[in-house]
């Protein structure tokens, strides 16, 4: 089950009303946030290892953008593979704190006392700890007795990350706080927004965004092409009615879900991937001339003169993933072999797909939860 493969040990929600907290008054229904862009600065593979936020890859790749919480500011990863929003504390050790901004609750939070939150993603790293309620201010919006998690225990790959937190945008269902259910940030925001909406135009090594309440016209080009979602294990679920690489075509469906988590182990390039059947995966890289699946990398790998692109298919659209953004880079500094991000999905994880970060930076993608669907069109400067 799908619920099973992201996030692990997330009890069952018990019954509650959910009931979105008051935000303070804002002038336009929607705001911008930006971050900026890190340049990877070592190997890709080890072997044997209305609101618009700006996001940017990290050296691993993550897209990561700024969040208050209290007074102190915290460089997120936003998630629509999960939903809980939770953040280094100073009730972390000092070896699992590392460099991290550390949140310390003020006189004005309130600990849920008796509250704990427990996530692990499908990569098995693992966060939990206790729960409090503060302001919250993401752009221009600040949303007062919003929950969030203060981790006391976190994996070390998760210490030895980038980011400070997670920010969870999957549905409310997949929400471990425990006993009682808690709103979610979004929950708690959207009737406050011009359009219970958000979108993402993520970008290839560089600044991207996440829009708020709106749809930003000037991120894409021609019309919005729409796909229900199905949002029954709380994941952003979309089924894809084919593919297209080189002379391949494919009209068989893919079904799967859009995710930034990362999900491989031993890689720190789990969130940029496109995990796909086998026969897919195998139909994309018989058009990349000498390519070859490295079993000690776990990755198919091919010379890094090779240039295919990849096109997801939904009614007359085609979502296409440019070959450059699916060249990882070397396996090793100077080799000419490079990695490609296009991946097996593994039969036992319930789903056929995860549509991650390589995806996502060539589209501008709207989220709808109300419908639920999710709209896809190229992203300015894509065609």
């Amino acid at each position: 089950m799908v619920a099973h493969m992201l996030v692990t040990g997330i009890i069952a929600i018990f019954s509650a009303i959910i009931t979105a907290a008051p935000t303070e008054e804002f002038t336009t229904g929607r705001f911008s946030v930006e971050t900026h862009y890190a340049s990877r600065n070592k190997p890709l593979i080890a072997r044997g290892e209305n609101t618009t936020v700006i996001a940017n890859p990290s050296d691993s790749n993550v897209h990561l953008s700024p969040i208050t919480i209290g007074t102190r500011t915290f460089t997120l990863f936003f998630d629509t593979g999960s939903s809980d929003l939770w953040v280094f504390s100073d009730q972390l050790s000092k070896e699992q704190a590392g460099s991290h901004t550390l949140y310390s609750p003020s006189s004005e939070a309130k600990e849920l006392v008796d509250y704990k939150w427990n996530i692990t993603y499908g990569d098995g790293d693992q966060a939990d700890g206790n729960v409090y309620t503060d302001t919250v201010t993401l752009g221009a919006l600040k949303v007062p007795s919003q929950a969030v998690g203060a981790a006391q225990s976190v994996s070390t790959s998760l210490t030895e990350g980038t980011a400070d937190g997670i920010l969870g945008l999957g549905f409310s269902s997949i929400n471990s706080i425990q006993p009682n259910v808690e709103p979610i940030l979004f929950d708690n925001i959207k009737d406050r927004l011009d359009q219970p909406i958000f979108a993402a135009a993520l970008k290839y090594e560089g600044s991207g965004t996440y829009d708020f309440g709106y749809i930003d016209k000037k991120k894409y080009e021609g019309d919005i092409t729409y796909m229900g979602v199905d949002s029954s294990d709380g994941f952003w679920g979309v089924t894809f009615d084919g593919y297209e690489a080189g002379d391949v075509q494919t009209k068989s469906s893919i079904k799967g879900i859009i995710a930034l988590t990362n999900l491989t182990r031993g890689s720190d390039t789990g969130t940029s991937l496109l995990f796909l059947p086998r026969d897919i995966v195998e139909g994309y890289y018989s058009t990349v001339a000498g390519s070859k699946f490295d079993s000690s990398l776990g990755f198919w790998t091919y010379p890094c003169s090779g240039n295919s692109d990849f096109a997801l298919l939904v009614n007359a659209y085609k979502a296409i993933v440019p070959a450059k953004y699916i060249n990882l880079g070397a396996t090793s500094e100077g080799s000419s072999t490079c990695v490609g991000a296009i991946k097996e999905m593994s039969t036992s994880d319930g789903v056929d797909a995860i549509f991650g970060a390589i995806f996502l930076a060539s589209q501008y993608v709207v989220f709808d939860p109300n419908k639920p669907r999710v709209g896809l069109a190229p992203q300015v400067g894509m065609k």
